[in-house]
C-alpha cells in the first residue's frame, strides 16, 4: 500500500521497474470485489522488477487529481488500475477515449491481456540486473512446493 507521495517516490526509485498499481476507494463495491483478482495476479507475476501496489485514492484525492481519476460515489474509473514503466504511465483501464471511459470488466484474463503480462513476466525474467533476486524468488517457490509435495 503507498501513501499520499510514496507511489511517486517509489517511480523515481528504481525506475527500471515496472509497476502495476491499482487506485482504489475501500467504500466502492467495485474495488472490493477486484481486490481477490489484484491479489491473484500481484502474487502470480511478481518479480523485484515487476511489481504490484495500491493506494487508497479515497484517503489521499490528491493523488487521485494527479492522475484524473473521478473518486465521486457514482464513478466508473474505480478502481482504476495503472502500468508505469521507467517512471511514466503507460496504459490503464479503464481507459478514457474522447473524454468518455471506456467499460473494462476487471476480469483475471482481460487484464492479464490488457497489458500483456505473460510477455511482460517474461521480459522481465530475462533483466540480468535481477538475476539474483529472481533465483532467490525461484528457489523459495521451489521449497514451498517441496513442502506441499510432502
Amino acid at each position: 500500500y503507498f501513501r499520499a507521495n510514496g507511489l511517486e517516490d517509489e517511480l523515481k526509485r528504481d525506475p527500471k521497474v515496472t509497476w502495476i498499481v491499482t487506485f482504489f476507494a475501500a467504500w466502492s463495491p467495485s474495488c472490493a470485489t477486484f481486490t481477490p483478482t489484484f491479489s491473484k495476479l500481484s502474487a502470480k507475476y511478481f518479480l523485484p522488477n515487476l511489481k504490484f501496489g495500491k493506494i487508497d485514492v479515497g484517503r489521499y484525492p490528491d493523488v487521485a487529481d494527479a492522475y484524473h481519476i473521478n473518486t465521486t460515489a457514482l464513478t466508473r474509473q474505480l478502481p482504476t488500475i495503472i502500468m508505469f514503466q521507467e517512471g511514466k504511465e503507460v496504459g490503464r483501464v479503464p481507459a478514457i477515449l474522447n473524454g468518455k471511459i471506456q467499460k473494462f470488466l476487471f476480469k483475471e484474463e482481460d487484464l492479464v491481456n490488457t497489458f500483456d503480462l505473460n510477455n511482460l513476466y517474461s521480459e522481465c525474467k530475462k533483466d540480468k540486473r535481477y538475476a539474483a533476486q529472481i533465483k532467490k524468488l525461484e528457489e523459495a517457490e521451489k521449497a514451498e512446493e517441496s513442502k506441499k509435495d510432502k
